[in-house]
């Protein structure tokens, strides 16, 4: 295990240490909030402020629950999904957002939704199913949407709810891989694009207890393992905790795990970093940035040497 310590990166502008989601593309970095304003743009290398954009509310194309979602489209930064109504905006390279005509079906659970445009008109996605979670690939042909089911992510043919099944979703298209890492087992499967073919790593850690389905705040009884996921172009970051999350805001200092694969499922390495949140990695400058919900100026950055 690789022990790193983070450099703190000041800003040019206050932010919000609250973020709850980080995208990259090429040298913009997107902070995504569950406040007003949704969305804060920095240019990376200077980490400097370069806009914030959308507006919460429930007025037309505002924003409750935003996610951003990945894509290769070069005229674009990423994709935007409104959670609440399924609606799908771009947020292109000049900074604007526009409302995207692509709807997504409503499976009519108020589950997250892991999203990643994979061509034009194409997604892929991770969606409570008939017996739990599966991963979908809806795709619009003229007017029409088709949504077709890939595979089943549930672990327990017994335990149906797609409650212990959340987790992080991520695509390389280029390799025709894609992964899915659970946020209650200490689980990851790796798979192509068909789910052909399948490798699922299982480490045997603590799972998810079921009775907490029945009690009030019962997510937070069981133990994290992966909470976030980062898939670049050559190989694929997790983060992981192993710890409950009262134990966690209990740590004076609290750190986190990075493993890092190939797209294969292969282990490569595995980074200590000294602090806790939310993750990027930029794959070329070899560095990973980090934002720590506890701090007044969150970012930290390491390097990933060779």
């Amino acid at each position: 295990m690789i022990e790193l310590k983070g450099e703190r990166i000041f800003t040019d502008s206050m932010m919000d240490p609250r973020v709850s989601g980080m995208l990259l593309k090429e040298d913009k970095l997107v902070f995504q909030y569950d406040s007003d304003p949704p969305f804060v743009l920095f240019q990376l290398q200077a980490m400097s402020f370069v806009a914030q954009k959308g507006k919460r509310g429930n007025g037309p194309d505002e924003f409750i629950f935003p996610r951003l979602v990945p894509t290769t489209d070069k005229n674009l930064i990423c994709y935007i999904l409104e959670l609440t109504n399924r609606k799908l905006y771009t947020l292109d390279n000049h900074n604007q957002i526009t409302c995207y005509p692509f709807k997504l079906s409503d499976s009519g659970v108020g589950s997250e939704m892991p999203l990643v445009n994979v061509g034009k008109d194409e997604f892929m996605y991770v969606e409570s199913s008939f017996n739990g979670k599966s991963v979908f690939r809806t795709i619009k042909t003229n007017d029409s949407i088709y949504s077709k089911e890939i595979y089943n992510l549930n672990l327990k043919p017994d335990l149906d709810s797609w409650v212990p099944y959340i987790g992080d979703f991520a695509v390389n298209v280029s390799k025709n891989r894609m992964v899915y890492a659970y946020k209650y087992y200490k689980i990851i499967s790796f798979m192509d694009l068909d789910a052909n073919n399948v490798k699922t790593i299982n480490f045997k850690q603590s799972e998810f207890d079921e009775a907490t389905l029945h009690v009030a705040d019962g997510l937070d009884l069981n133990v994290t393992h992966y909470f976030g996921v980062c898939g670049q172009s050559d190989y694929i970051y997790f983060i992981y905790s192993g710890r409950k999350p009262s134990e966690t805001w209990k740590e004076e200092t609290s750190n986190c795990y990075i493993e890092q694969y190939d797209w294969d499922g292969n282990p490569i390495r595995k980074f200590r970093l000294d602090h806790f949140g939310r993750f990027v990695v930029d794959e070329k400058n070899k560095r990973l940035y980090l934002s720590n919900p506890r701090e007044d100026d969150p970012i930290y950055v390491y390097t990933l040497s060779d």
